[in-house]
């Protein structure tokens, strides 16, 4: 059964919607984004040299076309009439020592990412990493995951998503 949530389903003969309770007020983050405005969140199961931009093939939703599976796989682009304050963020898991960045328009310089988030070598069960925050972007503008390794990264498995919150 999937997932309805009772505050956002109106009772279709009064139009009035059920009052919250504390059991389902709780969501997902693919809740969380799939009610955005605008925003995808990409992924790749793919083993990627490093360093480098990280490119997605994966699409869990994108629901304005912030992101192509066909070129410039590796950016999430902030479509006409979206500009404003996104909230943009990644989750690594990698099992070697690495340094991850959000970068801004293609500026790799570690000085100007939005968000950096280091990991740390752990090959036994592998370390998880999570980064995100609120940026103001504007049309056309695009982000990009670099990582920075000088390995092979075969299973690190990131997820990279943003979403539009205000104008």
């Amino acid at each position: 059964m999937s997932y309805v949530d009772p505050v956002t389903v109106a009772d279709p003969f009064t139009g009035t919607k059920a009052a919250a309770s504390l059991l389902n007020t709780w969501r997902t983050d693919m809740d969380f984004l799939h009610n955005a405005k605008a925003g995808c969140r990409v992924r790749t199961n793919t083993g990627q040299g490093l360093p480098a931009m990280v490119t997605f093939e994966l699409e869990d939703f994108d629901n304005q076309s912030c992101h192509s599976t066909v070129s410039n796989t590796s950016r999430i682009t902030v479509p006409s009439g979206w500009a404003g304050l996104w909230w943009v963020g990644f989750t690594i898991r990698n099992s070697v020592a690495a340094t991850f960045s959000v970068c801004l328009n293609g500026d790799t310089t570690a000085a100007n990412a939005l968000i950096t988030q280091h990991t740390n070598s752990n090959t036994a069960v592998g370390t998880s990493a999570q980064a995100s925050r609120a940026v103001r972007l504007a049309v056309g503008d695009y982000i990009e995951l670099r990582g920075t390794t000088g390995t092979t990264q075969t299973s690190f498995n990131p997820v990279f998503w943003a979403q539009w919150k205000a104008a």
